[in-house]
């Protein structure tokens, strides 16, 4: 139990997430015909509800560089005093925009320019 006084299963992420796990066993277990579910139907259920070891990763720049493809989550913010470029968009100075979990997917590589400016980029991948 958390210090909170709630358990992992008290959190909505968490619960949607199980929903998510269960409803893909459902459709495993039923799909198929009269074989019910095969064995790659079943390889993907175990991906979903097996633990998986993330990795936190941060990088501090001023420069042009580039956020590499597979990350599932994170964070930008434009810590310098002028704006920056970020995905192609421009960051005014004092700005934070996260990313957030698309759902057994991660994202493609995210360019950026901080030339100027700092950026602080912390985002989550799967070691």
């Amino acid at each position: 139990m958390s210090k909170s006084g709630k358990g992992r299963g008290d959190n909505p992420s968490n619960q949607l997430y199980v929903l998510r796990a269960l409803n893909k066993i459902y459709d495993a277990l039923t799909s198929g015909g009269a074989g019910g579910a095969t064995e790659a139907t079943l390889q993907d259920v175990k991906d979903i509800v097996d633990p998986v070891n993330l990795e936190h990763n941060t990088i501090i720049s001023s420069a042009s560089d580039s956020v590499p493809a597979g990350s599932l989550r994170g964070s930008v913010l434009n810590n310098g005093a002028n704006a920056g470029v970020w995905n192609g968009v421009s960051l005014p100075a004092g700005v934070t925009i996260p990313w957030g979990d698309v759902w057994q997917n991660t994202y493609g590589e995210i360019t950026f320019n901080a030339t100027n400016t700092q950026f602080i980029i912390e985002y989550t991948t799967k070691a």
